[in-house]
């Protein structure tokens, strides 16, 4: 019974606090219109205006803090894209200097076939071991391809060596680098001549040449045609230091050789000269 007392006692509060309240507002609605608030509304604006705009600017900072790793997620992603289309990029621009080279390779082969008249067989290399005490290639034509012992073989008009043995599909062929090699050579306007000879790491000296020739850097060395293991006028290289020692009867030159012979990807094997 007491408990139901109570319990009536708290609802009449309820209404009086919120009749009071109501009429409390009509009061300051009444006061405001009037004109009567405007200095104590004054101080009460002047007490919150600083909290509104702390709190306004902390909702902007948050904003801007959002928006700043927003955009460093934005440009990472972006960076990472302009790095594949860099990387892309970069990819064909390798591709199109390696057809470039290949293409002009083709364009000096196809011009040292036409004024040469020799009748040639294009071959690509499949194996080398620049580690070898042998320097040699293998290419991927052999007999059936009418590829013979003894045949020479150019890259871009430029004597890479010989072949030394033949399979069905394929022949090893001996580069003039190889140690044991040896080319009858005589120097481009001059009265020189001498041996080629091959050295380990694809270097090559020309030798046996009289005291009495003139050698300078840059003259060019050809196959002179002796013993006709090699067509006349092969390019070899270029003569690139002169070794000339006084009381020897011969003097002798380092050669450097006109093509890279660890960078060969195709060679050309020559069937026949037409002579």
């Amino acid at each position: 019974m007491r408990s139901l007392q109570n319990r009536k006692g708290i609802f009449k509060n309820k209404n009086r606090l919120f009749i009071a309240g109501f009429f409390l507002i009509l009061f300051l609605i009444f006061l405001h219109n009037s004109g009567r608030l405007k200095t104590t509304e004054n101080i009460i604006f002047k007490i919150i205006a600083p909290i509104g705009r702390v709190l306004n600017i902390s909702a902007n900072s948050s904003k801007g803090v959002f928006s700043f790793f927003s955009n460093i997620r934005a440009l990472s992603k972006e960076n990472s894209e302009l790095k594949d289309k860099i990387l892309s990029l970069e990819s064909e621009v390798v591709k199109l200097q390696e057809f470039r080279k290949e293409n002009e390779s083709l364009r000096k082969d196809l011009g040292f076939k036409s004024y040469s008249g020799y009748e040639m067989l294009p071959a690509e290399i499949f194996m080398y071991d620049p580690s070898s005490a042998k320097q040699l290639i293998l290419i991927n034509k052999g007999e059936r391809d009418g590829v013979k012992k003894g045949m020479t073989v150019l890259s871009e008009g430029i004597l890479v060596g010989k072949v030394a043995e033949v399979l069905s599909d394929s022949a090893t062929v001996f580069l003039i680098t190889d140690p044991t090699s040896g080319i009858p050579a005589i120097v481009a306007n001059s009265t020189a001549s001498g041996i080629v000879k091959g050295q380990f790491g694809y270097g090559l000296s020309l030798e046996k040449v009289p005291q009495g020739d003139i050698l300078k850097p840059g003259q060019l060395v050809l196959t002179s045609g002796l013993g006709n293991d090699y067509p006349k006028g092969i390019l070899i290289g270029k003569i690139e230091k002169v070794d000339k020692t006084e009381n020897e009867v011969f003097q002798k030159a380092t050669v450097r050789p006109d093509i890279v012979f660890s960078r060969l990807e195709r060679v050309f094997v020559v069937l026949n000269t037409g002579a």
